[in-house]
């Protein structure tokens, strides 16, 4: 009897044993799968919080830029010839020059795409660092294989057309992103800092002396107030305007 009793006990046991590992390992597939499926649907789902994060690395080598042009800045469109409140930097690349671009933090890159403009193939980026902060990367000519591989192999015509991934790549602090000489004329690219938490002016201007601003516009910052202490003024030290003079906005970079 008692031996019969103990069988009973064991195999009980193992009953309730099987049972709470297949519970256990179904909500947790059940649980990576939400999260995934909400990855997809929202970039920023499994984010970390942090409303000032400090850039530790260099975003490029700076002796191949001749110049930086702080956000804040007006251009004019190519094709419609009205002018543009530009709320990134431009960073000149000196003539013969190819700058490296780096992860300027620990980021994970979530959308982009690889286009075609005045027939050269380049690519934008959109890169999180928390769930606050995310930067912005234009006219890229070419990036890390470990990129790539995410985008089609032919260019898109308009950078409307940007692909969110299903699941972002994460990037280490100073990792290598890709090189670029610049636009064709300017020979710059692209580089912007947006906070979520921090509304700029533009937040609440439906209309900026004739230009209408976009909702990531209205959460620009300076990307180079982001940057630890011993990096920032090797920036901040070559800004300039269009013209190389010191003429240059501070709307963003006080």
């Amino acid at each position: 009897m008692a031996k019969e009793f103990i069988v009973v006990i064991i195999a009980i046991t193992l009953f309730l044993g099987a049972v709470f590992y297949y519970q256990n390992n179904t909500l947790d597939v059940a649980y990576r799968t939400a999260i995934q499926e909400n990855e997809k649907q929202n970039p920023f789902a499994n984010c970390s919080k942090d409303k000032n994060p400090v850039f530790d690395s260099h975003v490029t080598d700076l002796t191949k830029i001749e110049r930086i042009i702080p956000p804040g800045s007006w251009a004019r469109d190519e094709q419609s010839g009205s002018r543009i409140f530009k709320t990134h930097s431009f960073l000149h690349v000196r003539l013969s020059e190819r700058a490296p671009i780096f992860a300027p933090a620990d980021s994970a890159l979530y959308s982009g795409v690889f286009y075609s403009e005045n027939n050269k193939e380049q690519y934008l980026l959109f890169l999180r660092v928390s769930c606050e902060v995310f930067y912005v990367l234009d006219h890229i000519d070419e990036v890390e294989p470990y990129i790539r591989n995410k985008f089609s192999e032919e260019p898109r015509q308009s950078t409307e057309s940007t692909v969110e991934f299903e699941k972002p790549v994460l990037i280490e602090s100073g990792e290598l992103i890709g090189h670029t000489e610049g636009t064709p004329e300017a020979h710059s690219w692209d580089f912007g800092v947006y906070n979520k938490s921090r509304p700029n002016f533009l937040d609440e201007v439906k209309d900026y002396d004739g230009y209408t601003p976009y909702p990531r516009d209205k959460i620009a910052d300076c990307p180079y107030s982001y940057f630890n202490q011993e990096l920032r003024s090797s920036y901040t030290s070559i800004f300039s305007d269009f013209s190389g003079g010191d003429n240059y906005s501070s709307a963003f970079c006080n």
